[in-house]
């Protein structure tokens, strides 16, 4: 089968409906699809479904997407001339109905080979349970389960937290493979302002990008952080029942054992409020991969509108057709914009709370700190009994993890507010909003559709919106996808 590459530039979109049925795209789609306009509006978007894509993968697209979350995932496609074309394709739900989808050429050959071999390794699995008499929409559950699976064991995680580093590595390999978006200095009519102030939201949306680099390492020192204050607890409370367990002290040595009991005695107390801590930071961990990918997907579409409307400029055959999706690529802008706001507001809400709380825990903390400090000095010049003494090393070793761990975090945490707040995610909003209402003036209504079968390049008859499509269903859901 024949691979035709296409460059970094040729950046493409279709939307559909809430049956998968395509009803706008640009000419660029087209011309990579190798299908005719009349062949792709109206046709269900499985038309450019490729057979070495598994079904898991659409059903953990249909998971998010109907739960009202972007999804975003490499796509192989089927062109009508037979030939395959891959793609990253980042896909949203619409407020008015129906899914948007923008592509690109995958920027990043390292993560699409993985990724690839994962569906490599499902598609042929499900091909042995389509074979033993599984249904197609049993063999796409089952495959949705060895996807999320395959990527745990590859220390992935889920494929929501592969999304959660994907999208920002693709987005910015993007940017340096294809810089900002064309300028059109001049161009006349109602597009040229258009493209104008896209210009602006593009390279706003980029100020918001180098704060990227930052946002993921303090994620990641955060995650490797709260596991070594995990294991540092949970070392400690062994310890301390340990400690509990010594009876072989003479009262002469119950003095210096006070602050070795009091805490000990601590142990489960503080054990439990860095638990509660624990689950605060990756919920702030989490907040804060989830708005950087939000910031990815808005600069990413912003590259995608400008990038139309270029092509609307330029002219050439076709692209009087495509104009009508402007309003609705605009209108997609601004959700994810709104959306980007949104996750931005509920991560700062996350990270102000994990601040409060690495406050009242580093001061809890301390009060074994100060035990164990007075217990130190009281032992310094005392030769200590054997079942003292072996545990000595560790206490201390314990102590000295947990304290360092907390100052890491009392750093992290107020540190990463004053880099956020800086910017202001409300005033982009206006100005996308501006920008919309000045696309508004510049759409038409639609007349694509038509006949209820159109024909394929190839002469063979592809069902239309007008054939009843039927809503993705746990049968067809791994069918009709917008790719």
């Amino acid at each position: 089968m024949v691979e035709r590459p296409f460059s970094a530039e040729e950046m493409f979109f279709s939307t559909t409906d809430d049956r998968g049925v395509i009803t706008e795209a640009n000419t660029t789609f087209v011309r990579l699809s190798r299908y005719p306009w009349d062949a792709l509006i109206g046709a269900p978007h499985n038309i450019i479904r490729h057979p070495l894509m598994p079904g898991g993968a659409f059903r953990l697209m249909w998971a998010e997407l109907q739960a009202g979350h972007p999804f975003a995932a490499y796509v192989h496609n089927l062109a009508a001339d037979g030939s395959r074309y891959d793609v990253f394709a980042a896909i949203t739900p619409l407020r008015d109905g129906g899914y948007l989808s923008v592509r690109s050429c995958p920027c990043r050959p390292d993560l699409l080979a993985r990724i690839d071999e994962v569906y490599r390794q499902v598609a042929g699995q499900e091909g042995q349970w389509r074979a033993a008499g599984a249904s197609r929409a049993e063999a796409a559950a089952r495959g949705a389960e060895l996807i999320e699976q395959l990527l745990a064991e590859q220390g992935l995680g889920s494929y929501r937290e592969v999304q959660w580093a994907l999208v920002p590595a693709e987005v910015t390999a993007l940017d340096t493979a294809i810089g900002g978006i064309p300028a059109r200095p001049g161009a006349g009519g109602e597009l040229g302002p258009i493209l104008d102030g896209v210009h602006l939201v593009f390279d706003e949306l980029g100020d918001w990008m180098t704060d990227l680099t930052a946002l993921a390492d303090t994620a990641s020192r955060l995650a490797d952080t709260v596991d070594h204050l995990d294991r540092a607890t949970r070392d400690s409370l062994e310890t301390a029942r340990r400690i509990s367990a010594v009876t072989d002290l003479d009262a002469a040595w119950m003095p210096m054992m006070m602050p070795l009991q009091l805490w000990a005695a601590m142990g489960e107390e503080i054990g439990g409020v860095l638990a509660g801590l624990l689950e605060d930071l990756a919920a702030a961990r989490a907040g804060a991969l989830d708005s950087r990918m939000q910031i990815a997907l808005a600069r990413m579409f912003a590259q995608m509108v400008g990038r139309f409307l270029v092509e609307l400029i330029d002219g050439g055959p076709g692209t009087e057709r495509a104009r009508p999706a402007i309003g609705g690529l605009g209108r997609a802008l601004l959700e994810r914009i709104d959306e980007m706001e949104t996750r931005l507001a509920e991560h700062a809400a996350a990270r102000d709370h994990a601040r409060r709380q690495v406050e009242e825990a580093a001061g809890l903390l301390q009060i074994p700190l100060d035990l164990m400090a007075a217990w130190q000095a009281m032992a310094a010049d005392r030769a200590l009994p054997e079942s003292i003494s072996t545990l000595v090393p560790r206490i201390e070793q314990q102590m000295d993890d947990s304290h360092r761990a907390m100052e890491v975090l009392r750093e992290l945490v107020p540190r990463r507010r004053a880099e956020e707040d800086r910017r202001d995610p409300t005033a982009l909003r206006t100005r996308v909003a501006d920008l919309l209402s000045v696309v508004g003036g510049a759409a038409v209504s639609s007349t694509a559709g038509g006949a209820a079968v159109s024909s394929t390049a190839d002469g063979a008859a592809v069902p239309s919106a007008a054939d009843g499509a039927a809503v993705p269903s746990a049968v067809d859901v791994a069918d009709h996808v917008p790719q």
